[in-house]
């Protein structure tokens, strides 16, 4: 990122390239205040929420996905019946610029918290009313998707023996027993993200080079750490049978892409992969006649040199659209585990993280 100062009448450009900095610089997360009413049974079950949902998004909207956040506010547990008010407030402030998971985070923290205050009331483990609210394969989530993918229970069973969670929660009630001034804590909650492709809007652009073979790849994904062009360096090397050092990811200019979406909402890496994919369908379509002329035991490089020699189109472009979504805002989701314990002096209110753990379900990335 770039910001600009002037100095005697110039300006000097400023690289900003912490996260941190960024987050403190451009305002951070817009403010929300959150009213709700919750039903439950004895055994802490679910019975009906009720949201009024108050998100500050100052002069202007500026990418806010509050309007949708009932699409996936649920997280990992069904409640039959929401009732959800949403209200986005014009204030004179600057608007907030979102790193991450925009909306989604907070709406599931939220429901994370509904989760300890029925716990708190009833005076459970915290994990216990997510157990027993946790959805079952084959339920609808809420934003109408069947969850004919849900492995969040199979997670869990091997999470529960690699974290040592029952193990842990019966040595820190023991160590809070005989400790006055220090208390642990710990706590594992379960994690259900949407990951949708309706937003989607690249081009991704795959060309062979005739003197070296090389592979240069262009999408409309930014690389802003999450480490998209090296997957899609690996798809591409991994489709051509090729090493990877063979495969180039240029950065993304709007010449390629002149209209291209925003890069967000964890899909991005889907979709410029799956355009990856598709180009490379299309140039192995080109080589195979070339393929099935060339004498045994030939090298990429002699093979792309013969195509070219032939007149042979070693560009391919791909449109990456959105899916069109009619029934839900979700394509798919990813299931996962976390567990934190902490330690804090009540006297002072000091607080130490002392471990924390996490297992998802990466599919076969």
């Amino acid at each position: 990122d770039l910001s600009f100062q002037k100095l005697n009448d110039k300006y000097y450009a400023i690289i900003i390239d912490d996260l941190l900095k960024k987050k403190i610089l451009f305002n951070g997360r817009p403010t929300r205040r959150v009213k709700y009413s919750v039903g439950f049974d004895n055994d802490g079950k679910l019975l009906g929420i009720e949201y009024e949902w108050f998100t500050d998004t100052g002069c202007n909207d500026n990418g806010s996905l509050a309007h949708i956040l009932s699409n996936f506010l649920d997280g990992a547990y069904k409640c039959d019946n929401y009732f959800i008010k949403l209200f986005a407030l014009k204030t004179n402030k600057s608007s907030c610029t979102e790193m991450r998971s925009p909306d989604m985070m907070p709406s599931m923290s939220f429901n994370e918290f509904i989760i300890e205050h029925i716990a708190s009331h009833l005076r459970k483990d915290p994990f216990e009313v997510r157990q027993r609210n946790l959805y079952k394969r084959n339920d609808v989530a809420l934003g109408n998707r069947v969850l004919d993918d849900f492995n969040l229970p199979e997670i869990l069973s091997d999470f529960l023996i690699s974290s040592r969670y029952y193990e842990r929660k019966r040595e820190i009630d023991d160590f809070n027993r005989r400790n006055k001034w220090k208390k642990r804590g710990i706590s594992l909650t379960l994690l259900k993200y949407p990951i949708t492709h309706k937003l989607g809007y690249y081009n991704i652009v795959v060309s062979i080079h005739r003197a070296d073979g090389s592979v240069s790849v262009s999408g409309g994904g930014v690389e802003i750490g999450q480490g998209i062009h090296t997957k899609m360096a690996q798809c591409c090397a991994y489709e051509l049978g090729v090493p990877i050092d063979k495969i180039k990811v240029k950065p993304m200019n709007s010449h390629v892409n002149p209209n291209a979406a925003f890069t967000a909402a964890s899909a991005t890496t889907d979709l410029a992969c799956k355009g990856v994919y598709e180009c490379v369908k299309v140039l192995h379509e080109r080589l195979q006649p070339i393929k099935e002329k060339m004498k045994p035991n030939y090298t990429w490089e002699e093979l792309i040199e013969t195509a070219f020699s032939e007149a042979c189109q070693l560009t391919a472009l791909y449109f990456v659209g959105p899916e069109k979504l009619i029934d839900s805002y979700s394509t798919y989701y990813t299931y996962g585990c976390a567990c934190s314990e902490v330690i804090v002096d009540v006297l002072t209110g000091e607080l130490e993280i002392v471990k924390s753990e996490m297992t998802y379900d990466c599919g076969q990335s």
